[in-house]
């Protein structure tokens, strides 16, 4: 395709090619005075032109998404939130004797909601930040990074399930929403 010529048509200001189907000496008074321009160009232009416009508006939207969730990352309740729900997580995975305390849990994760949609968000928003790959992998890395902290070694389950059963001791946050069966 590269060398050849197309006639691209700007039609209310969305291009159109058409590919030498109607040559310039066959557009009409009328169709001029509508706003159509023809231009005759190379192919190979006229797709890097294409491909450089959509790869800009990709940039932009991938920007504006990795921007989106900036609101709630920064913000200390949501950010800890999120953390101690991974906490939270992390036991239950490793700790068959554990189990979630159901209406505290609810009304932690509700709190959440309600903090998140106070900064501007709606319901599908905080899904889709939810259910980010990233954000859960970069929650989930703090989340062992806490463990360790406190003493676990991620390889044996009953030190993970000993944190667990001091942060219940201890009635912390992370202890309220969680208990042992």
């Amino acid at each position: 395709m590269s060398g050849g010529i197309t006639t691209c048509v700007l039609w209310a200001n969305s291009p159109l090619i058409l590919n030498n189907e109607r040559p310039r000496h066959q557009i009409g008074a009328s169709e001029v005075e509508k706003g159509v321009a023809i231009m005759n160009m190379p192919t190979g232009l006229i797709l890097g032109v294409a491909t450089a416009v959509g790869v800009a508006l990709l940039s932009t939207v991938v920007a504006a998404r990795a921007d989106e969730f900036d609101a709630l990352r920064e913000d200390p309740q949501i950010e800890n939130g999120v953390l101690i729900v991974a906490i939270a997580e992390q036991f239950r995975d490793n700790c068959p004797n554990l189990e979630d305390r159901r209406g505290r849990s609810m009304a932690f994760l509700f709190g959440l909601v309600n903090r998140a949609n106070a900064l501007g968000y709606n319901r599908a928003q905080i899904e889709a930040y939810v259910e980010n790959d990233a954000d859960q992998a970069r929650v989930e890395a703090r989340a062992r990074q806490w463990l360790v902290q406190e003493g676990a070694n991620l390889d044996e389950p009953e030190s993970i399930c000993q944190v667990a059963r001091d942060e219940i001791t201890n009635q912390t946050v992370i202890g309220r929403l969680i208990r042992e069966r």
